[in-house]
């Protein structure tokens, strides 16, 4: 019984130096142990002895772009892919989900600040320490807190699109949307619609490994040569906020050990500036920035998803018509492809000359080069003939 006391308070003791311990380094800024967030390193300490924790610049880097796109509106989910695609390996997992990378957008650690038992560490002052450098600014971590934050339903959106042109190709008898189907043969976008019980008159098939690579060309020769930009949010005036709601996470920790009329006080002044600060109009604006890649490049770079998301952006109609029997090519005239910004534009009198000289030898087969500017409305001439439309009555004078 002696004996088993004995070494029930030597485990205390020992219990206790090492808390003791770990504080000492706390407050000197050195790293304690434990688990490595990820953005961090331990490296030696230059200025005496212990380790320190210094950023990991590739980690930090994915870090700041996934908080940037979270920022932006997308995804917890589409982010963790893009990840996943780019190579970005994390810590403790084979590859990022939606929790893992929660937890590191939201983390303490990523503004250079230390938690123990889930409670920030402080001086002998009260001071939050916050001993290394920070890879996002307390105001981005209090934005992504309040976009990610817990108790709000999780965005479904779906099944990640699998195919480059999945949504976007319209059949030319029906105007439903091509479905993407694999079989043995390879793959296809299909118009499903006699099979849904209803009505089109000449249904559509194209193989995938044909019209993909053709409207990548397409899309490539248009807009490649172009510099990409990305969106990045700026926030601003949350820190106040962020010291406030970290003031009263420590009180109500504070209450379950002690609960006195001063610590009830201390909360309801906290809670009340709170709301005060809560209420006031932050500024959050977006804005464009470079990303010094060709848009070319970032293509190539980018999976599946993004690159789809380029061409809705960049393409209002992909509409396919059949192929020739036999053809085993895919042509130009089996596909009208209309860009989204040239929706509305009307033409002036110069591009009306050129459009009324070279509009009946292109609508049949092109036969001499086409002024970039008038691409999209022969696209729409060459349709529109095709649906049995007397185009040019319709652009003789009245």
């Amino acid at each position: 019984m002696i004996q088993a006391e004995v070494g029930r308070s030597e485990r205390e003791r020992i219990r206790q130096r090492n808390k003791d311990r770990a504080r000492r380094l706390r407050n000197a800024g050195r790293w304690a142990g434990g688990p490595i967030p990820f953005g961090y390193r331990p490296v030696d300490n230059p200025e005496g002895a212990g380790k320190i924790l210094e950023i990991v610049p590739e980690e930090a880097q994915a870090i700041r772009k996934a908080a940037e796109e979270i920022l932006a509106g997308d995804t917890l989910g589409k982010v963790a892919r893009r990840m996943n695609h780019a190579g970005v390996k994390p810590r403790r997992a084979a590859m990022w989900s939606r929790v893992t990378l929660s937890r590191v957008l939201t983390g303490d650690h990523i503004v250079g600040r230390i938690t123990v038992n889930g409670r920030l560490a402080r001086d002998a002052e009260g001071n939050i320490l916050a001993p290394f450098a920070p890879i996002l600014t307390v105001g981005q971590l209090t934005a992504l807190r309040a976009t990610l934050g817990k108790g709000k339903p999780p965005v479904r959106t779906g099944r990640a699109p699998a195919h480059l042109l999945s949504g976007l190709l319209t059949c030319h008898s029906c105007d439903r949307t091509l479905s993407a189907s694999s079989r043995k043969t390879g793959r296809f976008y299909r118009c499903y619609t006699r099979g849904s019980g209803g009505i089109c008159e000449r249904p559509v098939v194209v193989s995938a490994s044909a019209i993909e690579p053709y409207v990548e060309k397409r899309y490539l020769a248009a807009v490649g040569h172009m510099p990409m930009y990305k969106e990045r949010t700026v926030v601003s005036g949350l820190e106040e906020l962020a010291a406030v709601e970290e003031e009263i996470k420590a009180t109500l920790a504070d209450m379950a050990t002690s609960a006195t009329a001063d610590t009830f006080k201390r909360l309801q002044d906290l809670q009340a500036r709170q709301a005060e600060l809560s209420a006031r109009d932050t500024d959050k604006r977006t804005e464009l920035i470079p990303t010094g890649q060709t848009m070319a490049e970032h293509w190539k770079e980018a999976m599946v998803e993004d690159r789809r998301t380029l061409l809705a952006e960049a393409i209002d109609e992909l509409i396919v018509y059949p192929g020739r029997q036999g053809q085993r090519i895919f042509t130009d005239d089996r596909l009208v492809l209309i860009w989204a910004e040239n929706e509305d534009e009307d033409l002036d009198e110069d591009q009306e000359a050129a459009l009324d000289a070279t509009l009946a030898p292109v609508v049949a087969e092109p036969a001499q080069e086409i002024p970039e500017d008038l691409a999209p409305f022969l696209e729409a001439a060459r349709r529109l003939q095709a649906d049995g439309v007397d185009v040019a009555s319709l652009l003789a004078p009245e």
